[in-house]
């Protein structure tokens, strides 16, 4: 880090320009990197670094050229980034509230109930099929795993998951019938619960 004299400090308390200037291209840098370490955005970083050096200028009369300067400018760059969040938030928050609701739609009964109908259909089904393939299609359709997890869990193939799953969908497409493209929807989209 670097050090601002004393007597740079107290020509920057009196307006000297020249004092302010050499303490901006002293710290310009480090106060970026500083706040662009917080916010991970380097366009607002910039702004508040220049944000920072006008509050420096703007308060020179009350910068103590005995004390730490170092920490007094961090504390102020700390202060902007503090004060830029919370503005960010308020401002997030407003807009969140300034949009219009929602419209509210009501439930399609009928689709839901035809869902649960289908659902229960497939769940009937399901039961005649041997243990371990039900077991490996309940994981597929109702856990949302992919055959990756299912072998890993079963300490099986994933080949023998995706066997066990396009076995089991084409019985299930074989006992429905005219509905099958439906339920291909339905397991591969998750559309039922």
């Amino acid at each position: 880090m670097f050090y601002t004299d004393e007597k740079t400090l107290k020509a920057l308390q009196k307006g000297d320009v020249k004092a302010f200037e050499k303490i901006y291209y002293l710290y310009n840098g480090h106060v970026f990197n500083f706040i662009h370490g917080m916010l991970r955005e380097s366009a607002v970083a910039k702004d508040l670094t220049q944000d920072v050096f006008v509050q420096i200028w703007n308060k020179r009369t009350d910068i103590d050229s005995a004390n730490n300067f170092e920490g007094y400018l961090f504390t102020v760059a700390k202060n902007s980034v503090y004060l830029h969040l919370r503005r960010k938030v308020l401002f997030d928050n407003y807009v969140v509230k300034m949009e219009p609701e929602p419209e509210y739609k009501e439930p399609d009964v009928d689709k839901i109930l035809d869902n649960k109908l289908f659902e229960e259909k497939i769940t009937r089904l399901i039961k005649e099929l041997p243990e371990a393939r039900r077991k490996i299609f309940l994981l597929y359709w109702k856990s949302d795993m992919n055959y990756r997890e299912i072998a890993d869990l079963l300490s099986i193939s994933d080949k023998t998951v995706a066997t066990q799953v396009r076995r089991t969908i084409d019985f299930l497409k074989d006992r429905i019938g005219d509905a099958a493209p439906v339920l291909i929807l339905f397991i591969l989209q998750g559309l039922i619960e």
